[in-house]
């Protein structure tokens, strides 16, 4: 419809009228709707109180002013087409859409729009009633996300989802749905269009529409069912189907219901794959072909796993191969004859320990190395073995499964193997007992021969029987009784039941000449019937009638008691065997009486197994389930269905319920009375539980999202603009849900990152990723920066359309700070000790090196390979007694304690002795407990060098000067002495005593002077001790003199006097020089020795010094070699032979 712009100069009347004061405008200004008029133009004409306030706005700035600038210009196209669809018929539209309000947010609004026209139809003004709406619009939105999301979970955990609208007849069906079907995600479903019913099997759509329809008039709570489906392919497809009515009308009529596929198809297969096993066993059939039918079970249930079993032999100390069809036949051929030990194979380990044993790589199992050629031949790198126990606990032998690659079982294929080895043992026992058996009948029918069976001949054509004694015994008469002699005294004691047995076995023999042999049922003459095994022949004329019969009977009520318990025990191990991991129960079927449980089905209802053996499981149903549970068990018995599975409730004790899956099957052959059953329950409670809760994931996912103690934020993808945060994302950007809200995660991106981040999202979008991880910055209002590692995923599936994601973010901007720093203090610290010339080594707690320095490395001539990983003893950096000193200052670190600097000589490789001073400390753990031992040294060498040239020239100064003082000085003084003594002798009076007071004075003098010369105390004595400074002298003597000289010193040896050390040195320096001067030695030895064990002989010892030193001070004229010297190593004072041409001074 055309609309045309109206220009008046006066409001039209309707608008007047609002305007007017009057009851009805006080009624228009009192309602909580928006009211406003407007021209076709779009012009105010009129806006109530209402509509003021919402829009911050006076009525006269209103007044004239168009609608369309509080319109989201993205709504402006919608409003715009639906006004023009007034009409004098359709004069009222309803129209929702969004408005900015006075407050400058978006708010949805429902406008009830009305239209005035003339008498020609021309629209005159138009009047709009609004709501706020927003509360209802945002409540949708959340239903819609929380339903995808639910509904996203259901098909990520495998199971398809179906919503039936059951009003219009229409199904949304999900993607899973269809591709569990084998259609693509978008591609319709064949027939559906027919309804649902067409794409189910015929033989279970009888069952399913009952479910179905027991639902939708709440006789069932909900519908829970399994049938079969067609696929794509026209294959049929089991699946479990389970939903539920989400709303129904005033009258309780269902409207829509809504559910889950889940594919059970090969649960199916399994359950087929188990029965045939079982039937196989039930059956009788050879014992090689029902172990070679589990192991294709097996091997059918998980593709690409190869199966055998393995079984002990006579012997019990080798394995022969019972069942491996999969396996190569040269594999086979190794793997039979395996020894039965604790170290040989697989299978013979697990046979030998009654243990399963598992290799996930048999080619890195180094006790398995003799069957690696075999393994890498045949690809098989993973086994693993269960053992074949029986009902005994014997071990019968091993069943292995095998995998081309490395892998280790998961739980459903440890289930598996561990079910099939339980079925092979009792396959193996039933062998066992059939074979016993035959060895029994065989045995049973040599004794038969021994003695004699019944004997019975039929004239058939007479009818005329005879019946020996023997037969006649058997039965109870004596063997004279008489019977009757016609056919009829047999067939007068023959059972009933058994007859068409007979006959059947008499037509075979007679018409094709079968071997007759029957088992029967005869009356005793006790009444009692026994069971016998008839054996005959017939006599044929020449023209092929039968005209005689011969034959025997045999009692066999005693093996057929054996069979019927043999028959019975399999069965209830079977029933026990097809569940054992659920409820399982053997119960009779007439009264619903529990006869056998085992231990799950007790834990299940709570109680022991004696009282659940009192019970019938009507005593265990609710009553609201008992009906629908006794309807089925009638089918169930009627033979209409040969199985059935439902989900009840059970009754607890305590009046509580549980929630079961129930499979019922019957324990009897079709035509047979139903007397037993087998019921296998499942615990479905929690199941149940987590259904319920689903309805609640979406309140507990936003209290999640909000109290996350990460940065959570869902994000618009094609525009990044951020749709939700919660408080932690918005502490972590420093801004208000609403600056965050009003942004995009581009403008919080340090612009060095956002490329980055930008790339990432293309991947994500196109699918080539399907998330990432990525560290970044943001920049916060004041412009400070933030870490943060985020991880982004998307919020759509594969094939849609990428509309929205969700960013995870964590601040770690002081970790990052924290890195940084050590960065640079790592880096400051390997530059300092790469470039210090002092040692750094570092040792672990055993003593070995676990770091060293450049400094040490270049200084000791090793390689870091040499020394690292091992301890600095192993390398022989030191001497013994080097080495001691070493371990004892190890050992006070390891105990706590500290020790002093200390210089050490340390060898280099090449074998030069090195003097380093050492310093060593303790690194500690943060529980206090101590790391490392760290060793820093500072190399001496060259500073002990400089010292001894030093002390070396001080001493050659100081001898020069001692010796002047003494050889030079003293020498002249001691002349004067002379001559003045032989002068005073010849003076007389006042001279004589001037003379004896010079002479008084010069031998003071001459005194004074040795004094002096002995006084210079030896600078090698201060620095190196006594042994050192022996040892200079006597280097000094080898390299000045040209002299042989030799220093013996006592290592245990120690002075603690330092005046003792340096007249012990003085005598032994005065001494040698005086000989060297004076008696021109070949050769000169001092020896240090250490004679003095006590205090008392260390007195006399210091004493006998003192009288050296005496003796040599009163020398007045120089020593040479005919002259004695002094030994101070004992007691006595020796004189060596003068002709002796060597020194020795023992100190």
């Amino acid at each position: 419809m055309k609309t045309h712009k109206t220009r008046t100069t006066t409001p039209p009347a309707a608008s007047h009228a609002l305007q007017t004061s009057d009851p009805h405008r006080m009624v228009v200004e009192d309602l909580t709707e928006t009211i406003c008029r407007f021209l076709p133009d779009g012009t105010f004409t009129y806006a109530n109180e209402v509509y003021c306030r919402f829009f911050g706005k006076t009525r006269e700035e209103l007044i004239g002013l168009p609608w369309r600038p509080f319109v989201v210009a993205a709504d402006m196209l919608l409003i715009e087409s639906m006004l023009r669809m007034l009409t004098p018929k359709n004069p009222v539209v309803v129209i929702e859409n969004r408005v900015h309000d006075g407050k400058g947010q978006v708010r949805w609004m429902q406008f009830v729009n009305r239209g005035f026209f003339d008498s020609n139809g021309e629209l005159l003004e138009m009047q709009s009633v609004g709501r706020d709406i927003t509360e209802r619009v945002l409540a949708e939105q959340r239903l819609q996300e929380g339903e995808q999301r639910w509904k996203f979970a259901l098909e990520s955990s495998g199971f398809g989802v179906w919503d039936w609208d059951i009003t219009r007849n229409t199904f949304f069906r999900s993607s899973q749905f269809k591709m569990m079907l084998g259609y693509g995600s978008d591609e319709p479903i064949g027939g559906a269009e027919l309804g649902w019913q067409a794409m189910v099997h015929p033989d279970d759509l009888l069952e399913t529409e009952l479910a179905v329809n027991d639902h939708l008039t709440q006789r069932a709570d909900d519908f829970a069912r399994e049938f079969r489906m067609r696929c794509k392919d026209g294959s049929w497809k089991w699946v479990m189907s389970r939903g539920k009515v989400i709303r129904r009308d005033e009258q309780h009529r269902a409207l829509r219901m809504t559910g889950t596929l889940e594919d059970i198809s090969r649960r199916k297969a399994a359950e087929e794959r188990e029965a045939h096993n079982l039937q196989l066993i039930v059956e009788g059939a050879p014992c090689d072909a029902v172990l070679e039918a589990i192991v294709c079970s097996v091997e059918a249930g998980h593709p690409g796993m190869r199966c055998s079993i393995m079984l002990a032999d006579e012997t019990g100390t080798r394995l022969h191969l019972a069942a491996a069809p999969s396996l190569p036949e040269y594999v086979r051929k190794a793997l039979d004859g395996t020894p039965i030990s604790a170290d040989n194979g697989i299978c013979g380990v697990a046979t030998f320990t009654g243990r399963r044993v598992i290799c996930a790589d048999v080619l890195a199992d180094p006790q398995l190395e003799p069957f690696h050629k075999l393994a890498e031949k045949a690809r098989l790198r993973a086994c693993w073995s269960e053992p074949v126990v029986s009902g005994s606990g014997d071990v019968l032998g091993a069943f292995a499964c095998y995998r081309r690659e490395i892998h280790a079982p998961d739980q459903m294929e440890l289930q598996a193997i561990t079910a099939a080895a339980r079925l092979a043992a009792l396959a193996i026992e039933r062998e066992e007992r059939r074979q016993a058996l035959q060895v029994s009948e065989e045995r049973y029918a040599r004794a038969k021969r021994a003695t004699t069976d019944g004997l019975w001949v039929w004239n058939l054509l007479t009818g005329e029987t005879y019946l020996s004694p023997r037969w006649k015994m058997m039965l109870g008469f004596a063997g004279t009784d008489h019977l009757g002699k016609y056919q009829e005294s047999f067939m007068s004691r023959l059972h009933p039941d058994d007859w068409p047995r007979v006959q059947a076995a008499r037509k075979a023999h007679f018409e094709h000449r079968v071997p007759y042999q029957v088992e029967l049922r005869l009356c005793t003459k006790n009444g009692e019937y026994r069971w016998f095994l008839t054996r005959g022949e017939a006599d044929w004329n020449e023209q092929g009638e039968a005209v005689r019969m011969t034959g025997t009977i045999s009692d066999i009520s005693d093996r057929k008691q054996t069979e019927g318990a043999l028959l019975e025990s399999e069965q209830r191990f079977r029933a026990v065997f097809e569940q054992a991991a659920v409820g399982v129960a053997e119960m009779e079927t007439a009264t619903g009486r529990f006869l056998n449980v085992n231990q799950r089905i007790c834990e299940i209802n709570q109680r022991t197994r004696d009282e659940m053996l009192r019970m019938t499981y009507k005593d265990t149903t609710f009553p609201e389930d008992l009906p629908k549970s006794m309807q089925r068990m009638e089918e169930l018995k009627s033979g209409k269905i040969r199985s059935y599975n439902l989900e009840k409730r059970n009754l607890l004790p305590d009046g509580t319920v549980k929630w079961v899956n129930l499979t019922v099957s019957p324990m009897w052959l079709p035509g047979e009375p139903p007397l037993r059953h087998v019921a296998v329950i499942e615990d479905i409670t929690e199941r149940k539980r987590v259904e319920q809760e689903l309805q609640e994931s979406e309140q507990r996912f936003r209290a999640i999202f909000e109290q996350a103690a990460v940065g959570v934020a869902v994000i618009d993808t094609p525009s990044g603009r951020y749709l939700s945060v919660n408080q932690r994302m918005c502490e972590i950007n420093r801004r208000s849900r609403e600056e965050m809200l009003q942004m995009t995660f581009m403008d919080v991106t340090y612009q060095d990152d956002l490329q980055d981040d930008l790339n990432q999202m293309e991947e994500l979008k196109a699918g080539r990723i399907s998330s990432f991880h990525m560290e970044k910055r943001n920049v916060a209002p004041n412009g400070e920066l933030t870490w943060i590692n985020q991880t982004v995923s998307p919020m759509w599936r594969l094939g849609e359309p990428p509309l929205r994601h969700i960013a995870v973010v964590k601040d770690i901007t002081e970790r990052k700070q924290a890195e940084l720093n050590y960065r640079l203090e790592l880096a400051y610290n390997q530059a300092l000790v790469t470039h210090t010339d002092a040692f750094i080594i570092g040792l672990d707690m055993a003593g070995r090196f676990v770091h060293a320095n450049a400094a040490f490395i270049e200084a000791m001539g090793y390689t870091k390979k040499q020394v690292i990983g091992k301890t600095p003893w192993e390398i022989g950096l030191m001497d013994a007694a080097e080495t001691v000193r070493s371990k004892e200052r190890f050992a006070r670190l390891l105990r706590g304690e500290k020790n002093p600097p200390t210089d050490s000589r340390l060898r280099t490789k090449s074998g030069e002795w090195r003097s380093v001073e050492l310093r060593s400390t303790g690194t500690f753990k943060p529980d206090g407990s101590l790391d490392r031992i760290v060793v820093t040294g500072t190399d001496m060498t060259e500073r002990y060098r400089l010292q001894q040239e030093v002390l070396r020239v001080v001493e050659q100064e100081q001898a020069r000067v001692g010796h002047d003082l003494h050889d030079g000085v003293g020498q002249t003084m001691t002349g004067i002495v002379s001559l003045l003594e032989a002068l005073e002798s010849d003076l007389q009076g006042e001279p004589r005593q001037q003379a004896q007071r010079i002479h008084e004075l010069l031998r003071q003098s001459v005194a004074e002077v040795r004094h002096m010369s002995h006084g210079l105390s030896p600078t090698s004595v201060k620095y190196r001790g006594l042994v050192g400074a022996l040892q200079l002298l006597a280097e000094t003597v080898r390299t000045n003199f040209r002299t042989p000289c030799l220093c013996e010193v006592d290592p245990g040896f120690v002075i603690q006097n330092n005046d003792i050390e340096t007249h012990l040195f003085r005598i032994a320096q005065e001494a040698v020089n005086n000989a060297l001067r004076h008696g021109k030695p070949s050769k000169v030895k001092l020896s240090l020795l250490a004679a003095v064990k006590t205090a008392a002989t260390l007195e006399r010892a210091a004493d006998k010094i003192k009288n050296c030193i005496k003796r040599l001070g009163k020398i007045s004229h120089p020593l040479d070699s005919s002259q004695p010297h002094w030994r101070a190593a004992d007691d006595q004072s020796q004189t060596p032979a003068r002709s002796r041409r060597d020194l020795s001074l023992s100190l």
